[in-house]
Order: structure tokens, then C-alpha cells, then sequence
């Protein structure tokens, strides 16, 4: 099993390789490019059993990608698109999954000539370490 590191190095190398978008890793946009873009931030990660014993032991690790753009169907072209990208995908013998977490677009007016649009995506994998599991 992987760890936080070479897990978010598969994704990022996942992200990197769609053409359509300019990939941030782990750092603000200090000047949003024309086309979409996206950041991905690096989330918690946890080693936890499943059984009273601590026998049988699980993973579980997380990240966010904020999908933007200078206008807002830009950013939510976005949003489908890396959806589409990271759907079913399998690392190593688990599955990334979207979690639920009730994002709504944002905008971002802070600087007027720089106006963004964006929307969070988080996204876990859940492993079994152990082969009894």
C-alpha cells in the first residue's frame, strides 16, 4: 500500500496529464491562467483498525481540488471535467470517491481584473492493509 506522498503523486500525475487544464500543486494562483485551472491540495491522511484487536488495519487518505476559471462556466466546465477524469478511478486495489461536501461555486472579486470562479471537489481513498481484511 501507498502513502499520502506517492498517492498524491498519482494523482497529480493523473491531473497533469489532461490537456485541457493548468495544474497547481499545493499553492495559490497568483495570476489565473486564461483556461481553466486547478489547484490540488494535499488532505489528511489516517491508519486505523477496524476490529477490536487492531488486527485488521485500514487507510484512509484525502485531498481537495478547487476546479477554476475567469468566468463561471469556465470553472464549472471544470468541475465535469476532472469529475469525469478521476471517476472509478482505482489506485492499486482502491478507489477514489467524491465526497459529498456540499461546495457551491465561489466567486472571488478581491482583485477586479483578476475575477475567479471555483468550486471544491474532495475526493478519499479508503485501502486495506491487511491481507485477512
Amino acid at each position: 500500500m501507498s502513502n499520502g506522498v506517492t498517492l498524491a503523486a498519482d494523482v497529480l500525475a493523473r491531473l497533469n496529464a489532461l490537456p485541457k487544464i493548468t495544474v497547481y500543486d499545493n499553492q495559490p494562483v497568483v495570476t489565473a491562467p486564461d483556461k481553466p485551472f486547478v489547484v490540488f491540495w494535499d488532505g489528511p491522511d489516517r491508519l486505523y483498525s477496524n476490529r477490536h484487536d487492531g488486527s485488521a488495519q485500514k487507510y484512509r487518505w484525502g485531498f481537495y481540488i478547487v476546479c477554476a476559471g475567469r468566468d463561471q462556466e469556465s470553472a464549472r466546465w471544470c468541475t465535469n471535467y476532472v469529475r469525469s477524469a478521476l471517476r472509478g478511478v482505482r489506485i492499486g486495489e482502491s478507489m477514489l470517491v467524491e465526497v459529498d461536501n456540499g461546495a457551491t461555486d465561489l466567486v472571488d472579486t478581491t482583485i477586479p481584473s483578476d475575477v475567479r470562479f471555483s468550486r471544491t471537489l474532495e475526493f478519499r481513498l479508503h485501502a486495506n492493509l491487511s491481507p485477512d481484511v
